[in-house]
C-alpha cells in the first residue's frame, strides 16, 4: 500500500514526469524546472554543434539514467539521435520506461543495466523507494571516502546484467557517466569507442579519481572543463578549437 504513494506526477516545459516523491534531488530539479544544473540547454546547443560537424555521430549514451530527467528533454529536441539508457535501479527503471511514454519519446532505447568494463551480472539491493532520499546517490560498490549515499534498503535484491560500451557498437556524440564511483570501470570498457569516434564525455568527478580520469582524456588529446555541475566534460581535440563551444561553455 506504501508503495502505491511513492510516485507522483509533475509537469513542466521540459516534460510530464513520474518521480519518486521522496527522492530529495531529481524530483525536487524536476519540480522546479531546472532540473538541478543539469545544464540542458548547454547540452542541447553542444549537441547541436557536434551534429553539425560530426553528422556521422547519431548515438547518445546515458549511463546513469535515473527516471530519465536528463534523456527525455534532450531526446524530444534532437530526434534525429539514439538515445541509449542505462539504470540498475529496476524501479526507477521502470519509471523512465513510463516518462518515455508519457512525452512520447521514441527515440530512446531504455536498458535496465549496469555499464562496467566488461559484461557480467551484479546483485543490487533495492533500496525502501517509501523513504526521503537521494536516490541518484545509489551505489552498486563499496562507498568512497567522500560517498552521499544514505539510503534505507528493503529485504530484496536484484541480479542485474553488466555490459560495457565497446559490445555496443554504437557511433556516440556524447557518452554521459554519472554512475556513483563506476566511472573508471565504464571508462575501462569504452577505450575502443572513445578512441575510434572521440564523442564529448560527461563524467561525475565527485566519486572519481582525477589521477586516473583526466590522464586517461589529456593523454588521447581531450581537455577537460569543470563548468558542468559537479562533473568533468571532457571535449575532443577535435572540437576543442571551434569558437562556438567557447561561447556555450560561457553561457
Amino acid at each position: 500500500q506504501a508503495m502505491q504513494h511513492s510516485v507522483k506526477f509533475v509537469e513542466n516545459h521540459n516534460g510530464r514526469f513520474l518521480v519518486v516523491s521522496g527522492d530529495q534531488w531529481i524530483r525536487h530539479g524536476i519540480e522546479h524546472v531546472d532540473l538541478i544544473g543539469f545544464e540542458l540547454s548547454k547540452f542541447n546547443q553542444l549537441l547541436g554543434l557536434v551534429k553539425t560537424l560530426r553528422p556521422e555521430l547519431t548515438d547518445v549514451i546515458d549511463g546513469g539514467s535515473n527516471m530519465g530527467s536528463w534523456t527525455i528533454p534532450l531526446a524530444r529536441v534532437h530526434t534525429d539521435l539514439v538515445f541509449h539508457m542505462f539504470e540498475v535501479q529496476r524501479f526507477l527503471y521502470w519509471i523512465s520506461c513510463g516518462n518515455l511514454a508519457l512525452n512520447h519519446v521514441l527515440n530512446a532505447r531504455p536498458h535496465f543495466m549496469g555499464l562496467s568494463e566488461c559484461a557480467g551480472e551484479i546483485e543490487v539491493r533495492q533500496p525502501d523507494y517509501t523513504q526521503q532520499a537521494n536516490y541518484g546517490s545509489f551505489e552498486v560498490q563499496t562507498p568512497f571516502q567522500n560517498s552521499d549515499c544514505v539510503l534505507a534498503y528493503t529485504p530484496h535484491t536484484d541480479v542485474v546484467p553488466v555490459t560495457n560500451i565497446d559490445s555496443l557498437n554504437l557511433n556516440p556524440c556524447l557518452i554521459k557517466m554519472d554512475v556513483e564511483g563506476m566511472e573508471w570501470w565504464v571508462i575501462q570498457g569504452a577505450i575502443r569507442t572513445i578512441d575510434n569516434h572521440q564523442p564529448l564525455v560527461w563524467a561525475e568527478r565527485q566519486k572519481s579519481d582525477p589521477n586516473t580520469v583526466i590522464p586517461f582524456f589529456t593523454e588521447r588529446g581531450y581537455s577537460h572543463s569543470f563548468a558542468l555541475e559537479g562533473h568533468w566534460l571532457f571535449v575532443p581535440s577535435w572540437l576543442t578549437p571551434h569558437p562556438q563551444l567557447h561561447a556555450i561553455l560561457a553561457s
